[in-house]
């Protein structure tokens, strides 16, 4: 997993990804300004085709 925040201790999250183990980048998850996940992206490394959903 890699994450991007706003700030040092990862509180406030921006964005993370998540990959598997062979190294490839399989999902988005996308925070907004009041750290609730608004968006999360799967991509299925077999197809390059992307399956969105919503956090909710």
């Amino acid at each position: 997993m890699t994450a991007v925040a706003r700030d040092a201790a990862f509180t406030e999250m921006v964005v993370e990804y998540v990959y598997d183990e062979m190294g490839q980048r399989i999902m988005k998850k996308t925070y907004n300004s009041s750290h609730h996940l608004i968006q999360n992206i799967q991509l299925t490394p077999i197809s390059s085709s992307l399956i969105y959903g919503t956090g909710e």
